[in-house]
């Protein structure tokens, strides 16, 4: 379903609106952000709406985005995104070092730079913003973000020492397109491990290992395993 442009003054307000309650299904790019949205081309940046987003993907004539929080997608049409901000994931990404600082950093330059053209939707970038400048700082002094969870950097090498103790890898790991040199499992957590290899760490989903990978990574590590169960959520044992 594709929304038409061609409002009325009187229904132009309430449009961004119902483009919220109004809906399709269809498989999204991962990574969260905010989306600006206005009611036609030439409308001051004044009035845009702010819509954050857990996952938005872009098609030929529309942007099709899952709302913070929304079990459904609703199909925007292209010239009504004024602008897409990815954000750095602060639930699931992996920050190791201060020069990872980087990514929030640019991110809250982006948030900074609309606030300040946007006045509608400048509360919503602002508080978007406040966390992002938090792992900043908080990367900055040494500690480490892993899926949600801080500690210090001198704990998380303590963990990393006792995974890596194991001695046990895969020599070549490929998934989703990406090849893992020296790849073992660290964590399971829902959906998703935490894979160490040459290179640092990541995250990987479940969903796109084969039964073959699963037990070769189990076979790393006898501190965690991946329990794949039929007609369940895959989980850790």
């Amino acid at each position: 379903m594709i929304y038409r442009t061609s409002l009325s003054p009187i229904t132009r307000p309430c449009f961004v609106l119902l483009l919220i309650l109004l809906c399709v299904d269809s498989a999204l790019a991962d990574g969260g952000g905010v989306a600006l949205i206005r009611s036609r081309e030439q409308e001051s940046e004044e009035v845009w709406e702010a819509m954050p987003y857990a996952a938005a993907k872009t098609f030929a004539v529309v942007v099709k985005i899952l709302p913070v929080g929304g079990k459904d997608t609703v199909s925007i049409p292209l010239a009504q995104v004024a602008v897409l901000i990815d954000l750095p994931d602060l639930k699931t990404g992996v920050f190791l070092q201060p020069s990872d600082a980087k990514a929030f950093a640019s991110a809250r330059a982006k948030l900074d730079q609309w606030a300040k053209r946007c006045r509608k939707a400048a509360p919503t970038l602002v508080s978007l913003a406040k966390p992002l400048q938090q792992a900043e700082e908080k990367l900055a002094s040494g500690s480490v973000l892993r899926v949600g969870k801080w500690t210090t950097a001198e704990d998380w090498k303590k963990e990393q020492a006792a995974h890596n103790a194991d001695g046990k890898f895969i020599p070549s790991l490929t998934v989703g397109g990406k090849t893992y040199k020296k790849a073992g499992l660290m964590v399971v957590q829902g959906g998703e491990i935490t894979l160490r290899h040459e290179g640092g760490i990541c995250l990987v989903p479940i969903s796109a290992l084969s039964d073959e990978q699963i037990t070769q990574l189990n076979s790393t590590t006898n501190k965690t395993q991946i329990v794949r169960i039929a007609g369940s959520t895959d989980q850790a044992k």
